[in-house]
């Protein structure tokens, strides 16, 4: 979480979620997906970030849920993209940035099918979660 804090540039933050953040948790893959309300793929896509189709976060998640869980499942390619096929079992944590942008989801994934399973406690991952969207919030400058 400090990581995240003390980054320097928003393109650093992004760079410290998606690649950093998964040596730090020791995982193999942590992924930042955005609903949008195009069905266009961004023109250059970025690494680690996955364009989701409206509704998807609650879809996984419900509409009240910040966190899910899951054990011995396969990842989802439109979660975690190329890296999909290592994903054994997940995290997958609610980002509201603000009423201003659009919802998204925390995606860590790793090869160990027990790492995350939904008897665990999420206490610290919605932590997680919550540091990331008031740390984006405040590079993207947007009140929360």
């Amino acid at each position: 979480m400090l990581a995240i804090i003390a980054a320097s540039s928003f393109e650093q933050l992004l760079q410290i979620v998606t690649t950093d953040l998964a040596v730090l948790l020791d995982v193999d893959v942590v992924t930042i997906g955005v609903e949008s309300a195009s069905s266009k793929q961004p023109r250059l896509p970025l690494h680690g970030i996955q364009i989701l189709r409206p509704g998807t976060v609650d879809d996984l998640l419900g509409s009240e849920r910040g966190a899910l869980l899951c054990a011995d499942t396969p990842g989802e390619p439109a979660l975690f993209g190329g890296a999909a096929g290592l994903v054994r079992s997940q995290a997958l944590l609610r980002l509201d940035v603000s009423e201003h942008a659009p919802v998204g989801l925390l995606c860590i994934g790793t090869r160990r099918p027990d790492k995350f399973h939904p008897g665990q406690g999420v206490e610290l991952l919605s932590f997680l979660a919550r540091v990331t969207e008031l740390t984006f919030a405040a590079w993207l400058d947007l009140a929360h």
